[in-house]
This record gives C-alpha cells, sequence and structure tokens, in this order.
C-alpha cells in the first residue's frame, strides 16, 4: 500500500507521531511538576518563602504562553520542525544554567527564558496534528497525544522525589537539562515536518498579526478557546497549590506527595481515553459540556463544604481528582472545535490557544499566591471561579454565528473522495 504524505488529511491515526508530539507536550508538565516536591527546600535553600519560589511557576506559566505567541505564526512560515530545535536549544541551556543559581531572582529570570523555549517547541504539536488530519480524527489525536503526555505530570514528581533522596534540587534541573537534549535529537532525525509548504505572505510582524487578527476576530472559536483557557485555569490553580495543600496542610510525606499526585493524573489518563472511545459516536461539541457539568459541581460541593466544615484529605482529594479529570472531556474537544476553522493557520490558533491557556493559568496562579492564607479557601474559590467562566464562554461561543471556514469545500470533497475509495476497498459488513 502506498505510504501518505505526512501532510495529507485524513491519515490512520499514527501511535508512533502521537509517541513523538506527546514528548514534545510534556516538556511543559515535566518542567513545572519535577520540581514541586523540591519547592520547600528550595524555599530554604534561597532563604525566601514559600510564597516566593511558587512564583516561579506562575511565571513559568506566563514565559510558556509568550513562547507560543511567537512559535505559533512562524510555525506557519517557516514550518514546524525549525521552530522545535529553537525552542529546545532555549530549554536545554536554561535547564543547565538554572542548576548555578545561587539567589530566588535568578532563578525566576531563568525560569521565564526556559519556558519560552518550551513554549515555542509546544506549540507545534496541536499544529502538526491538524496538518494531518481532519474531522473527528483530529479531537481522536489530540485525546491520544494528551493521554500519553499524561504519563510526564504522573511520573514527573517522583521523578523530582527520586533526585531529592538521593541528590540535592538542582538534579531535577539537570534531568530536564538531559530530556531537552533528548528531545532535540528526536526533531533532527525523527520528527517529520507536515508543514512542507509555508506559506509566507508580507513581512513577518504584519503576516503574524493578521494571522492574529483572523483567529481572535472569529468569535464562536474564541468560544472554544476561552472555555478551554478557564477549565484548565483549575489545573494550573491545582499545580500551583498542590504542593502546600499535600505537603504543608495536611502533612504528607515528599515520598507520598508523588503518589496522591500521580493517582490524580492517572485518573485524567482514564478519562482521556473514555474521550476517545466516545467520540466514535458523538461530536466532540456533545462532550465538552459533560466536563464542565462535572468540573463546576464538584467545585460548587467543594467551596461548600469547606466553608462550613472543615474537611479531611481524602474528601479534598476527591473533589480535585473530578475536577482536573473532567478536563479530559473539555480540552481536546474544545481544541479540536477551534482548529477546524483554520486550516491554513493551525499554529497561530494553537498558539492562541496556548497563551490563553497558559497565560490565564499564570494569572490565576499569581492571583492565587496573593491570596495565600495558610487555608484551602484560595484555591476552592479559584478554581471556582475559573470553572463558573469556562460555562459561561462556552454558552457564548455556541450562540455565536457559524463562520465560513477557508477551503471547507476542497476539504469536504478530499474526505468524500476518500470515503468512496475505503467503501470500494473496504465493503461495509451486512
Amino acid at each position: 500500500m502506498e505510504q501518505a504524505s505526512p501532510s495529507s488529511p485524513n491519515n490512520k491515526l499514527s501511535t508512533r507521531l502521537a509517541l513523538m508530539l506527546a514528548a514534545l507536550v510534556s516538556i511543559g508538565p515535566f518542567a513545572i511538576d519535577a520540581y514541586l516536591p523540591a519547592l520547600p527546600g528550595m524555599a530554604v535553600f534561597y532563604d525566601v518563602s514559600m510564597a516566593s519560589v511558587q512564583m516561579s511557576i506562575s511565571l513559568f506559566f506566563v514565559g510558556f504562553a509568550l513562547g507560543q505567541v511567537v512559535g505559533g505564526p512562524v510555525s506557519d512560515r517557516v514550518g514546524r520542525r525549525p521552530v522545535a530545535l529553537v525552542g529546545l536549544s532555549i530549554f536545554t541551556l536554561t535547564s543547565l544554567l538554572i542548576v548555578w543559581t545561587q539567589s530566588v531572582d535568578e532563578l525566576l529570570v531563568l525560569r521565564f527564558i526556559q519556558a519560552l523555549g518550551g513554549g515555542a517547541t509546544t506549540v507545534i504539536s496541536s499544529a502538526t496534528v491538524r496538518d494531518r488530519y481532519r474531522g473527528r480524527d483530529v479531537a481522536k489525536m489530540l485525546s491520544m497525544v494528551s493521554m500519553i503526555m499524561l504519563m510526564a505530570p504522573m511520573l514527573a514528581p517522583g521523578i523530582g522525589a527520586i533526585a531529592l533522596n538521593f541528590f540535592s534540587w538542582q538534579s531535577i534541573f539537570g534531568i530536564q537539562a538531559v530530556y531537552g537534549l533528548l528531545l532535540l535529537l528526536m526533531v533532527v532525525f525523527q520528527l517529520p515536518e507536515t508543514n512542507p509548504n509555508p506559506k509566507a505572505e508580507g513581512p513577518l510582524v504584519r503576516g503574524i498579526l493578521q494571522k492574529y487578527a483572523e483567529v481572535l476576530g472569529t468569535p464562536k472559536a474564541m468560544g472554544f478557546v476561552l472555555c478551554t483557557g478557564f477549565s484548565l485555569g483549575c489545573l494550573f490553580t491545582f499545580l500551583t497549590g498542590s504542593a502546600f495543600t499535600y505537603i504543608e496542610y495536611f502533612g504528607v510525606s515528599t515520598n507520598m506527595y508523588p503518589i496522591l499526585f500521580g493517582s490524580n493524573v492517572l485518573i485524567y489518563m482514564m478519562v482521556n481515553r473514555l474521550n476517545m472511545k466516545l467520540l466514535n459516536r458523538y461530536e466532540p461539541v456533545q462532550l465538552i459540556p459533560i466536563g464542565i457539568a462535572i468540573q463546576l459541581t464538584s467545585m460548587v460541593v467543594f467551596n461548600a463544604v469547606l466553608h462550613f466544615f472543615n474537611p479531611g484529605l481524602p474528601f479534598v482529594y476527591l473533589m480535585i481528582t473530578l475536577t482536573i479529570s473532567s478536563i479530559g472531556f473539555i480540552a481536546a474537544n474544545s481544541t479540536s472545535c477551534t482548529l477546524k476553522y483554520f486550516p491554513h493557520s493551525s499554529g497561530t490558533a494553537n498558539a492562541v490557544i496556548g497563551t490563553l491557556n497558559f497565560g490565564l493559568g499564570g494569572v490565576v496562579g499569581i492571583l492565587m499566591s496573593l491570596m495565600h492564607d495558610g487555608t484551602l479557601v484560595p484555591i476552592a474559590t479559584t478554581m471556582f471561579l475559573v470553572s463558573f467562566l469556562s460555562l459561561v464562554f462556552f454558552v457564548w461561543g455556541m450562540r455565536a454565528p457559524e463562520p465560513e471556514i477557508p477551503g471547507q469545500a476542497s476539504e469536504s470533497q478530499s474526505a468524500l473522495s476518500d470515503s468512496a475509495t475505503k467503501a470500494v476497498r473496504e465493503p461495509a459488513d451486512l
């Protein structure tokens, strides 16, 4: 059988490509979650408060968002691989430099730069999927990538804890540098270029701004983008406050912390898998409300109990798990619904998605750190607010007019032709 071109639509879902893209997307979660067990020790090393060290998480979110701002549209113009190569080089170098930091200010600056490289790398993942797939296959492939990627936040805290048992916290960033180098080699020798004919129309800056105007000026798409962003705000809030919640508030040991954190993520993976199965019967837009309902209901119950009682670890763990795992029905499906409107600007569209996701994550993390009062109230309140806003923007997006999709006719004809060919080759079972 003739092998399909990497950039052609309607290809069979490739597990190999999903593994490579998941490895790239994992750079963000790995860079964050691996050093979460080390935060208390880093605060002691730098002689600062826990909140000061936690600020490095929020700054990482902001830098990760800005890296995608540039990386997405540039990948539309020059290709996906060059952007990944530059981003990984920045990430790897700054990971090494963090090992020798002596002050929290140095840490904050280098983490921000590290995040810029990581964001530029990550942004090509969904764009690559949109280059190669169409329709429900986009949501399925994104769910597959997400499910594999979630191995990073599940394993990273354990890797960090093991490193702390045998070495200092600096070793964690040495491990991140090695991971960045391995990804760099993977991109050089294995990752296919799915944007072989990039469009570089007009000056760079003006071309980038035009693409952003196209995406930001599509209300239907922005409804899905903001729905995803605020839903993920729950995850970023949890990431910022998980070390405090489990280690400081409930007194969980640094060895037990990765188990609790990892189990939260494992259930998230299971929901992603379930989402892939349901996509065989339902459209992505039909599954998003399920996730929103679970997330918002969990946060209403969490806040109500928290304000009237003093809940223990099992209850808090359950509410956090339900809230985080519900994103499995939201993120990939909303991203798929967004990308379908921008077949020729998927890098830019994904940059908008990633920028708002991590930008909002940085903002909610900073706000939560500023509200820190030694209780779980700031975390619970923040997660409720972003869950509610996710519902608001989903409803707004659903009510927005349906935009015209560039090249929709040609894609539909291609899909019909592909279906007809498949029907001839594979007669239906009667």
